[in-house]
């Protein structure tokens, strides 16, 4: 009999890319995102894109049309969350593992009943602090059920201690290339894409300055929605993928590669620390000091010898993480998933 996993995540990366694990190991797969119907963790948010080559296409075959009206009662807000008794018997009576992606608040409202029945709840953490969504996050509460698995997806998290002593899982975050939509398209300017959250008045300064060596596209999905094709023609078109963050490990990055443009990285930042402590090796440096290190930008822009020097290296570097993540998976599941459901 199949296996069926509900998963409390909303990202609409996030959801394709982390769903298509489970499905991969026979699961099948429900989620926060398709049963509200939106993109993201706000009540607002706009209905979801459907990844055209993701297999979930907007119905659900194991659930019955009254079960999927109860589930779309959850609250997809970020803060104050209120328990559900209706959602909570669905979860609990159709699935055998519950996902809870980040919010801390989720995960205290529905996992307990779970962990009661020796269900296993997966806690995948992203590097944000588990405090920043309000209250209840007292997850410290769950350590006592054997059947709770926190699985970090950032090794930072890890190293500084973030769950102290206890036992954690740590996968990188799950990447699929079949699910990237890859359109060859050739651009008539060089210009720079980058992702990320921005203020108006942030950006018309780093606009400024970059704009001396290279034309920028910004974009921010939280203020300025575009579509997913929109999306995958700006990363198709551009010449390189800017990371701009400083902190954290961001899909955009990942996506650029899947997209074959070069990835170049702040100096410092965590991608950065991150693609040195895995051991990406080039020689070419992929990093910028900021956006008015004219001389390396100028380099990457006049320079496309060198650029694919450097993709063809990023390339080999990320197909070995989605290897070694795929092995952490499986070793994951063989070890906490399939002992612990009938």
């Amino acid at each position: 009999m199949t296996k069926r996993v509900f998963m409390y995540a909303t990202h609409p990366t996030l959801v394709d890319h982390e769903s298509l694990t489970f499905y991969k190991r026979g699961f099948d797969v429900y989620t926060a995102a398709w049963a509200t119907n939106t993109r993201s963790m706000y009540k607002d948010a706009l209905q979801i894109e459907l990844n055209p080559k993701h297999p979930y296409q907007g119905y659900c075959d194991f659930l019955s049309d009254d079960e999927i009206s109860v589930l779309s009662k959850i609250d997809v807000n970020m803060v104050n969350s209120k328990w559900l008794p209706d959602v909570q018997k669905v979860l609990s009576s159709k699935f055998d593992v519950l996902y809870v992606s980040q919010i801390t608040p989720w995960l205290m409202l529905y996992s307990e009943e779970f962990l009661k029945q020796g269900k296993p709840v997966i806690f995948r953490t992203f590097g944000y602090p588990l405090k920043a969504w309000g209250e209840p996050n007292n997850w410290q509460k769950f350590l006592k059920y054997p059947t709770f698995y926190i699985v970090p997806t950032d090794p930072k998290e890890v190293e500084i201690g973030v769950f102290g002593n206890n036992k954690v899982y740590q996968i990188l975050t799950s990447m699929y290339r079949e699910l990237v939509n890859v359109d060859k398209r050739y651009y008539e300017d060089k210009f720079a894409l980058s992702i990320n959250q921005i203020t108006d008045q942030a950006e018309d300064t780093i606009r400024e300055q970059l704009g001396k060596v290279i034309k920028w596209v910004i974009v921010d999905r939280n203020r300025d929605f575009i579509t997913r094709y929109e999306l995958d023609k700006l990363f198709d078109c551009c010449y390189f993928f800017l990371d701009t963050t400083e902190n954290l490990l961001r899909y955009s990055t990942f996506e650029a590669i899947f997209h074959n443009k070069p990835l170049i990285v702040y100096r410092g930042g965590d991608m950065d620390k991150f693609m040195v402590k895995t051991g990406f090796s080039s020689g070419i440096n992929l990093t910028y000091a900021g956006y008015t290190d004219y001389d390396r930008l100028k380099f990457y822009v006049n320079s496309p010898g060198a650029m694919n020097q450097l993709f063809a290296a990023e390339k080999h570097w990320v197909d070995g993480l989605i290897t070694e993540t795929e092995e952490r998976w499986d070793k994951f599941f063989e070890e906490c998933i399939w002992q612990n459901i009938a």
